[in-house]
């Protein structure tokens, strides 16, 4: 249940040192506390089972997220028909190169970029990558 009350301090959500802030009361959400049932655990895939459900249940294409690293996990996804597409942000937040790699450590023929065709001829440098995050 959310509700939208003011805030009783008048700072909330206008801009610091006399900042161009809206001149209406600020409002914060107040979120009650969720049951057992609704809780998520955090761990790899966490809401994997979600797109899931909704794609068996609705037919529907779906995209699978949550904390989702591993190549060959997020590859297993799509494999298994647990979703259609796989999105990833902290993975690619840590690893700007993830997709690079990922192809690599998964088989697949890359073309690299002009930029970094040096240092992805290295066969020692693809042999790294295949080898990445293996089991």
């Amino acid at each position: 249940m959310f509700s939208a009350e003011p805030t009783p301090n008048p700072l909330v959500g206008r801009a610091p040192n006399g900042g161009s802030g809206s001149k209406l009361p600020a409002r914060r959400l107040i979120v009650k506390p969720l049951r057992a049932a609704q809780r998520v655990e955090l761990g790899e895939g966490y809401q994997v089972r979600f797109s899931e459900q909704v794609r068996a249940e609705a037919q529907i294409p779906t995209m699978a997220v949550g904390m989702i690293y591993d190549p060959r996990h997020a590859e297993s996804l799509v494999a298994e028909g647990k979703a259609d597409l796989v999105a990833l942000a902290r993975g690619l937040l840590f690893d700007p190169h993830w997709a690079l790699r990922a192809a690599t450590a998964l088989g697949a023929e890359i073309t690299a970029p002009p930029q970094y065709e040096r240092s992805y001829g290295f066969p020692f440098l693809q042999e790294k990558e295949r080898n990445w995050m293996a089991d």
